[in-house]
């Protein structure tokens, strides 16, 4: 570990050397300053200046998010007084973890004559006989590693899917009634399970019907092939995890992990001995399709600003998921651009943005750690945003109550570049820490929790602000 936290600092160390080059170098237009001499004599030193910019905020919709196979899922709804109503449930297959127990590895048999694109698996059931086998039951442990709002009222069905999960839809996917069948799973509403000792909630216990359980046992015991899961899934495909919108304020909702959840088919062996049977759910390392779905109705008070960019709101609303974003204008930085008239080089471009709600509204809706910015053309990463986390931050300072980026390398571009119309206006959303590789992490849209928070705007008083640091360079 403290090998790794040297290499990152080493690593970060290098990029804004790099990067700061970058700057003072193309910052000019004629040859920049020889880099032989003693740097910055007394009579030839930078004049550093100071100025601050006015931060507007408008309140737009989100887009759809990319959803797909991600191995957690949000669970729950929840009605938020301030921000309107929000839900999310999710469309998950699953598969067995190992060959079924009634199905030893002594009875597998390859059919070497019946392959196609992958080995068949034939198991030879003539010497068994499913009376030695009782269906007790089929129940499904959902764990879950985060939550917002209460996490204790969960209300949700599970349906079973006749048709695949499609491929490659977005978070607001339409689920439609000839997609699942109409009965829920479920036989009673599903329950938290608390640890005895300390009384912390672990997971959603859901009992499957009977019918169910003994329709998967007898299609498994009596057809070999569905151990293949391209034909488990063509039998079973899958779950549908259904919530609807809290017509009461409250509620809550979960993050499901995928692959520490598991569905369990209990059989009885002999009459007396339990088996234990289990099943996945679909999650990215080992395989399987998973689709998140979110939908909100937002209040008449967020609906009364929404996609209005010319009258400034007092406030400004972000939620995840399917929650509103911003767009962010800086509205003076163009004349700026305009009335520079020699060669700089910016030292430092901070964005500050105080958040306006409560702390005691803070603590029962949890905001956002982090808020990401984007660019407006293709709604993507900015440069600066590539650094480093440590030096983009985005992230909550709960003792200022605000959240602060440095965007140092976009404010120069924007200044220096001519054909850069735009650049004085970026997306503002509710975002979450994403992996690109090994070494870089951005400020994504956040796809695990309904975080959000208010954000005061340029006429409150403690306004959003920009503030730009740059020095001039000696002709």
């Amino acid at each position: 570990m403290e090998l790794n936290n040297i290499f990152s600092r080493q690593f970060f160390a290098i990029s804004l050397v790099a990067v700061y080059s970058v700057l003072l170098l193309t910052s000019c237009s004629e040859e920049p300053i020889g880099i032989e001499r003693r740097v910055l004599p007394e009579e030839e030193g930078m004049e550093v200046f100071t100025r601050t910019f006015p931060v507007e905020l408008f309140n737009i919709e989100s887009e759809a998010l990319e959803t797909y196979s991600l191995g957690y899922s949000p669970l729950g709804s929840v009605n938020d007084p301030v921000f309107g109503r929000i839900k999310a449930g999710f469309l998950s297959d699953f598969f067995l973890k190992e060959f079924p127990d009634f199905a030893t590895r002594e009875d597998i048999i390859v059919d070497t004559a019946n392959t196609t694109d992958e080995i068949a698996v034939v198991i030879d059931t003539t010497e068994m006989d499913t009376t030695t086998f009782q269906v007790s039951s089929l129940e499904l442990k959902l764990y879950f590693n985060g939550y917002f709002g209460d996490n204790s009222k969960i209300n949700f069905n599970v349906y079973e899917l006749i048709s695949r999960i499609p491929d490659e839809e977005l978070s607001d996917f339409e689920i439609t009634e000839d997609m699942y069948e109409p009965v829920p799973l479920n036989t009673v509403q599903p329950e938290p399970v608390y640890d005895k000792e300390n009384g912390k909630l672990l997971y959603y216990h859901v009992i499957f019907s009977d019918e169910y359980a003994k329709r998967l046992f007898n299609r498994l015991f009596n057809d070999s092939t569905l151990f293949l899961e391209r034909i488990f899934r063509a039998n079973f495909p899958g779950f549908y995890f259904e919530t609807q919108f809290l017509d009461e304020a409250g509620g809550g909702m979960i993050r499901i992990d995928h692959e520490n959840s598991s569905l369990t088919l209990w059989t009885i062996k002999n009459g007396e001995d339990f088996v234990a049977n289990e099943f996945y759910l679909a999650f990215q390392e080992i395989d399987g399709t998973s689709l998140n779905l979110y939908s909100a109705e937002y209040s008449n008070e967020i609906n009364d600003i929404l996609g209005d960019t010319v009258n400034l709101p007092e406030n400004v609303y972000l939620q995840a998921l399917a929650g509103p974003k911003a767009l962010m204008k800086f509205p003076t930085l163009a004349q700026f651009k305009d009335s520079l008239d020699f060669h700089y080089i910016i030292n430092r471009a901070e964005l500050v943005l105080p958040v306006g709600a409560s702390v005691a509204d803070m603590k029962r809706y949890d905001p956002p750690k982090y808020l990401g910015v984007h660019d407006i053309i293709n709604d993507s990463t900015i440069l600066d945003d590539g650094i480093g986390t440590s030096y983009f931050g985005g992230e909550l300072d709960k003792t200022k109550m605000e959240y602060s980026f440095e965007l140092g390398n976009h404010v120069h571009d924007f200044l220096r570049d001519e054909t850069n119309t735009t650049g004085d206006k970026l997306f503002l959303f509710a975002a979450s820490i994403q992996l690109i590789d090994e070494y870089t992490a951005i400020n994504g849209y956040s796809l695990t929790s309904p975080g959000r928070v208010i954000l005061k705007n340029a006429d409150s008083d403690n306004p959003p602000y920009l503030r730009i640091i740059y020095s001039k360079i000696p002709d």
